[in-house]
């Protein structure tokens, strides 16, 4: 019985978290700034944008989807691909070309503005402390960074804005566009409403 209980514990956790590809993004600590007292909530950040990639759900949001061109931040990529667009499969292939990377973080104690930038591999992300804890007020201060993460990590990837004005109807909902056409935004968006029932279902993620 016992051996029993064991194995369907198992298997629900394949379910939660994925039965997919993997992915490990660790924090490069030798090309990140950030002060002692955020060290567990970056590594926390880090583990739930883990969780988030190799969950089930995520994995099966963008199969049957594709996207413009105008996503990749490299012209010569969007001649290359032009006028084929990005399939979900490609989106995917690109999330988890490499299974350990390392990326590292500028956690910057600012507030208004942008949530925070990436150039394209160039393995650091620069983040914005407290824009990103007043944008997501009702996400823990990990979940909310997490959220941030998800999106800045499709940068990291080469995929950008073709432009950052997008008209939200309040706080709590997308552009229509901009979701429908842009990964990154999209990306973040669907982090977020991930993490939000998560966090109301206090669901256990590894490492937080």
């Amino acid at each position: 019985m016992k051996h029993l209980i064991l194995l369907a514990f198992f298997f629900a956790s394949l379910g939660c978290y994925g039965q997919g590809r993997r992915i490990q993004i660790t924090v490069d600590k030798e090309n990140s700034y950030y002060g002692p007292a955020y060290k567990s909530c970056v590594d926390s950040a880090y583990a739930i944008m883990n969780a988030v990639f190799n969950s089930a759900k995520f994995q099966s949001m963008y199969k049957n989807v594709k996207f413009p061109n105008s996503n990749y931040c490299d012209w010569e990529e969007r001649d290359k691909h032009s006028p084929n667009g990005i399939t979900g499969q490609q989106l995917y292939d690109r999330i988890f070309a490499r299974q350990k990377p390392s990326w590292g973080i500028y956690l910057r104690m600012k507030s208004g503005g942008a949530l925070g930038y990436t150039y394209p591999h160039t393995g650091r992300t620069t983040a914005n402390y407290y824009t990103i804890r007043y944008d997501m007020r009702k996400l823990p201060r990990a979940y909310a960074l997490a959220v941030n993460l998800c999106h800045e990590f499709m940068h990291e990837r080469g995929l950008c804005h073709e432009s950052n004005k997008f008209n939200q109807p309040d706080s709590e909902h997308p552009d229509p566009k901009g979701y429908k056409n842009d990964i990154a935004y999209r990306i973040g968006w669907d982090t977020y409403f991930i993490l939000r029932k998560w966090v109301q279902q206090k669901r256990p993620i590894p490492g937080v």
